[in-house]
């Protein structure tokens, strides 16, 4: 793939004048605009999107950040390759990063690109991962339509050692994640006032007993939905249980 030509003057294509054009002018900004598979990358991911036009910013702003990730991923993993790999890399682009004899160089790409510690950025480590298999699918998408199955066949290797390797690379993240975020639930001020919940506990008791108690109640739609909605509230609040939990109980049961 021939790197973009984006003189000005020239005319230039939606993705080039949305997104390539508008990268910093650094070293990252320069492999996001000349490495021919982060541009392949950040052109489907763009076609993806473009359809909301309402939403058009977003997109941009989604896209650049996805290939900037990429792309500072892709330094630090040349990096690291020179440190941690064996012999050169073979093809000279991000392409590299995708195969899966160099894995142990992306494994510490990733590390030096995240932190570690407490200055592990939990948000950005995890991101990682989930952008590398979307980039994963692109790269595989392309090697298909070229007739390339060797090449696409080693991209679903390359995913299956990431996936393997998941908890050994990314766990320290998903762990500090969910902790946080128990850490976060559990406190004091973010529980309801106990005489809120009594005041709820006292209304739903006596509304179902009410209604069920009344033999002259007209069954129609609009008082079983509302019986409905208080018994799966009092389900849902007092037993713990996830919303669509209850409303997929059965009478028996």
């Amino acid at each position: 793939m021939a790197k973009p030509d984006l003189t000005p003057g020239q005319n230039l294509s939606e993705f080039e004048q949305e997104i390539l054009t508008r990268f910093r002018s650094d070293e990252v900004g320069e492999i996001c605009r000349t490495d021919p598979v982060i541009v392949s990358i950040g052109q489907r991911l763009w076609d993806k999107g473009r359809n909301k036009a309402d939403k058009k910013t977003e997109v941009r702003k989604s896209v650049m950040s996805d290939m900037r990730r990429i792309a500072s991923l892709y330094g630090y993993f040349k990096e690291q390759h020179q440190i941690h790999g064996e012999g050169s890399l073979s093809i000279g682009t991000a392409r590299d990063m995708f195969e899966r004899k160099s894995f142990n160089s992306l494994k510490e790409a990733i590390a030096a690109y995240t932190g570690d510690g407490e200055e592990l950025k939990l948000g950005l480590k995890l991101g990682i991962y989930y952008l590398l298999k979307k980039c994963c699918k692109i790269v595989k998408a392309t090697h298909l339509v070229k007739h390339e199955d060797k090449e696409a066949e080693e991209i679903d290797r390359f995913v299956a050692v990431l996936e393997l390797n998941y908890n050994f690379v990314f766990g320290d993240a998903t762990y500090q994640i969910n902790k946080n975020r128990q850490t976060n639930l559990r406190k004091p001020a973010a529980l309801p006032v106990e005489e809120d919940i009594q005041k709820l506990r006292k209304f739903m008791l006596s509304t179902i007993r009410s209604m069920t108690e009344d033999e002259f109640l007209i069954w129609d739609s609009h008082n079983f939905r509302k019986l409905r909605d208080v018994i799966v509230s009092r389900l849902t609040l007092f037993n713990a249980r996830r919303g669509g939990e209850p409303c997929r109980l059965s009478i028996e049961e």
